[in-house]
């Protein structure tokens, strides 16, 4: 496996990593009096945004490596 393909496989990862942290905040701000889940939530879909963004950009830049 070449350093791209586990380059996208781990941004792939972590980009589902932070849509669960996500929809766990927004689900758990409901039971909760504390404003920290919602707070969770978003940084967690947040940061999904900026790694499809970062993903995107790094498959541009990497395009003329293959992935073997």
């Amino acid at each position: 496996m070449s350093l791209k393909a586990f380059h996208v496989f781990f941004v792939a990862i972590a980009i589902l990593m932070c849509i669960s942290l996500g929809i766990w905040g927004i689900r758990s701000a409901g039971s909760d009096v504390s404003s920290l889940p919602m707070a969770m939530g978003a940084a967690g879909f947040a940061g999904a945004l900026i790694l499809v963004i970062y993903g995107a950009w790094m498959l541009k830049k990497l395009k003329r490596f293959s992935y073997v």
